[in-house]
Protein backbone atom coordinates (compact mmCIF):
# COMPACT_ATOMS: atom_id res chain seq x y z
CA UNK A 1 0.00 0.00 0.00
CA UNK A 2 1.43 3.32 -0.99
CA UNK A 3 0.18 6.73 0.72
CA UNK A 4 0.28 10.25 -0.49
CA UNK A 5 -0.10 12.12 2.74
CA UNK A 6 -0.49 11.51 6.11
CA UNK A 7 -4.55 12.01 5.78
CA UNK A 8 -4.40 8.78 3.38
CA UNK A 9 -2.44 6.92 5.64
CA UNK A 10 -4.18 7.30 8.82
CA UNK A 11 -7.85 6.76 6.28
CA UNK A 12 -6.21 3.67 5.02
CA UNK A 13 -5.08 2.34 8.69
CA UNK A 14 -9.08 2.86 9.56
CA UNK A 15 -10.42 1.92 6.39
CA UNK A 16 -8.61 -1.63 6.79
CA UNK A 17 -10.81 -2.48 9.89
CA UNK A 18 -7.26 -2.11 12.17
CA UNK A 19 -8.45 0.98 14.35
CA UNK A 20 -11.56 2.94 14.33
CA UNK A 21 -10.96 6.58 14.89
CA UNK A 22 -14.40 7.14 15.45
CA UNK A 23 -16.15 9.39 12.18
CA UNK A 24 -12.91 11.66 12.44
CA UNK A 25 -11.84 11.42 8.63
CA UNK A 26 -14.23 12.08 5.55
CA UNK A 27 -13.67 8.43 3.81
CA UNK A 28 -14.74 6.17 7.37
CA UNK A 29 -17.46 4.35 6.80
CA UNK A 30 -21.10 5.28 8.23
CA UNK A 31 -22.49 2.42 10.93
CA UNK A 32 -26.08 2.13 9.27
CA UNK A 33 -27.72 -0.81 7.13
CA UNK A 34 -28.10 1.68 4.39
CA UNK A 35 -24.62 1.04 2.64
CA UNK A 36 -23.38 4.82 2.95
CA UNK A 37 -19.43 5.45 2.46
CA UNK A 38 -18.53 8.54 4.11
CA UNK A 39 -19.28 12.16 5.09
CA UNK A 40 -19.20 15.41 3.64
CA UNK A 41 -15.22 16.54 3.35
CA UNK A 42 -16.63 20.56 5.00
CA UNK A 43 -19.19 22.40 5.30
CA UNK A 44 -19.82 25.62 3.79
CA UNK A 45 -22.53 28.05 3.92
CA UNK A 46 -23.12 30.00 1.22
CA UNK A 47 -26.22 31.63 1.51
CA UNK A 48 -27.91 34.64 1.96
CA UNK A 49 -28.68 35.23 6.14
CA UNK A 50 -26.53 37.87 6.95
CA UNK A 51 -26.92 41.00 7.95
CA UNK A 52 -25.60 44.42 8.59
CA UNK A 53 -26.41 48.35 9.66
CA UNK A 54 -25.02 51.40 8.69
CA UNK A 55 -24.40 54.29 11.39
CA UNK A 56 -24.36 57.44 10.17
CA UNK A 57 -24.81 61.52 11.84
CA UNK A 58 -25.14 64.05 8.62
CA UNK A 59 -24.65 67.79 9.17
CA UNK A 60 -25.37 70.06 5.72
CA UNK A 61 -25.18 74.07 5.71
CA UNK A 62 -27.28 75.49 2.20
CA UNK A 63 -27.21 79.20 1.02
CA UNK A 64 -28.29 80.02 -2.03
CA UNK A 65 -28.11 83.39 -4.34
CA UNK A 66 -26.34 85.43 -1.70
CA UNK A 67 -24.53 88.03 -4.30
CA UNK A 68 -24.47 85.46 -6.83
CA UNK A 69 -23.27 82.97 -4.96
CA UNK A 70 -24.75 79.50 -4.59
CA UNK A 71 -23.42 77.31 -2.04
CA UNK A 72 -23.96 73.33 -0.44
CA UNK A 73 -21.63 71.38 2.15
CA UNK A 74 -21.98 68.74 4.27
CA UNK A 75 -20.08 66.25 6.29
CA UNK A 76 -20.93 62.66 7.00
CA UNK A 77 -19.13 60.48 9.97
CA UNK A 78 -20.42 56.80 9.74
CA UNK A 79 -19.71 53.33 10.36
CA UNK A 80 -21.17 50.23 8.00
CA UNK A 81 -20.75 47.02 10.34
CA UNK A 82 -22.07 43.65 8.73
CA UNK A 83 -21.50 39.86 8.69
CA UNK A 84 -19.79 39.80 5.00
CA UNK A 85 -20.53 41.89 1.97
CA UNK A 86 -20.56 39.12 -0.93
CA UNK A 87 -23.03 37.97 -3.59
CA UNK A 88 -24.46 34.94 -2.78
CA UNK A 89 -23.13 33.20 -6.14
CA UNK A 90 -19.48 33.69 -4.58
CA UNK A 91 -17.87 30.15 -3.85
CA UNK A 92 -14.47 31.28 -2.40
CA UNK A 93 -16.23 32.58 0.91
CA UNK A 94 -17.97 31.41 3.82
CA UNK A 95 -18.25 31.70 7.79
CA UNK A 96 -15.94 31.97 10.07
CA UNK A 97 -18.20 29.70 12.41
CA UNK A 98 -21.25 28.20 9.96
CA UNK A 99 -22.57 27.50 13.54
CA UNK A 100 -22.55 31.56 14.54
CA UNK A 101 -22.81 34.01 11.88
CA UNK A 102 -22.19 36.62 14.36
CA UNK A 103 -18.28 35.52 14.38
CA UNK A 104 -18.44 37.01 11.55
CA UNK A 105 -19.59 40.49 12.37
CA UNK A 106 -17.36 43.40 11.96
CA UNK A 107 -16.33 46.41 9.73
CA UNK A 108 -17.59 46.31 6.06
CA UNK A 109 -14.93 46.88 3.13
CA UNK A 110 -17.33 49.87 2.00
CA UNK A 111 -16.73 51.49 5.29
CA UNK A 112 -15.49 54.72 4.48
CA UNK A 113 -15.75 56.76 8.32
CA UNK A 114 -15.58 60.42 7.16
CA UNK A 115 -17.17 62.08 3.73
CA UNK A 116 -17.29 65.95 3.17
CA UNK A 117 -18.60 67.90 0.16
CA UNK A 118 -18.50 71.16 -0.83
CA UNK A 119 -20.79 72.83 -3.83
CA UNK A 120 -19.77 76.42 -5.07
CA UNK A 121 -21.95 77.94 -8.03
CA UNK A 122 -21.24 81.45 -8.53
CA UNK A 123 -22.76 83.33 -11.28
CA UNK A 124 -21.15 87.20 -11.72
CA UNK A 125 -23.87 89.64 -12.39
CA UNK A 126 -22.30 91.28 -15.27
CA UNK A 127 -24.03 91.73 -18.90
CA UNK A 128 -26.98 89.26 -17.27
CA UNK A 129 -29.16 91.52 -18.10
CA UNK A 130 -28.12 92.97 -21.45
CA UNK A 131 -29.58 91.84 -24.62
CA UNK A 132 -28.05 91.33 -27.48
CA UNK A 133 -24.71 90.08 -28.75
CA UNK A 134 -22.60 91.15 -25.71
CA UNK A 135 -25.35 89.75 -23.34
CA UNK A 136 -24.92 86.55 -24.89
CA UNK A 137 -21.10 86.34 -25.17
CA UNK A 138 -20.50 87.93 -21.89
CA UNK A 139 -23.65 87.34 -20.00
CA UNK A 140 -25.06 83.65 -18.12
CA UNK A 141 -21.81 82.97 -17.35
CA UNK A 142 -21.38 80.04 -13.89
CA UNK A 143 -18.45 79.06 -11.95
CA UNK A 144 -18.98 75.91 -10.34
CA UNK A 145 -16.36 74.54 -8.27
CA UNK A 146 -16.63 70.72 -6.33
CA UNK A 147 -14.78 69.59 -3.73
CA UNK A 148 -14.81 66.01 -2.08
CA UNK A 149 -12.63 64.45 0.53
CA UNK A 150 -12.90 61.43 2.55
CA UNK A 151 -11.21 59.26 4.31
CA UNK A 152 -10.29 56.26 2.53
CA UNK A 153 -11.54 52.45 2.59
CA UNK A 154 -9.78 50.22 4.87
CA UNK A 155 -7.32 48.65 3.11
CA UNK A 156 -6.56 44.96 2.37
CA UNK A 157 -2.69 44.66 1.88
CA UNK A 158 -2.46 41.58 -0.33
CA UNK A 159 1.25 39.42 -1.43
CA UNK A 160 1.78 37.09 -4.03
CA UNK A 161 1.38 34.20 -1.16
CA UNK A 162 -0.92 35.30 1.96
CA UNK A 163 -3.00 38.23 2.17
CA UNK A 164 -3.45 40.18 5.30
CA UNK A 165 -6.24 42.31 6.78
CA UNK A 166 -7.29 45.57 7.12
Amino acid sequence: MSFSDPFDAWAGVSNAGMFTFGRSFTSDPFNTPFGASGQSPSLATTISNGYGNYNAGYLQLTFSNWHGLTMKTNFTMSKALGTGNVVQASSSFSTVDPFNIRNNYGLQSYDQKFNFNLFFNYAPPYYSSQKGVLGHVLGGWSISPLFVYGSGFPVQVSTATSTAGP
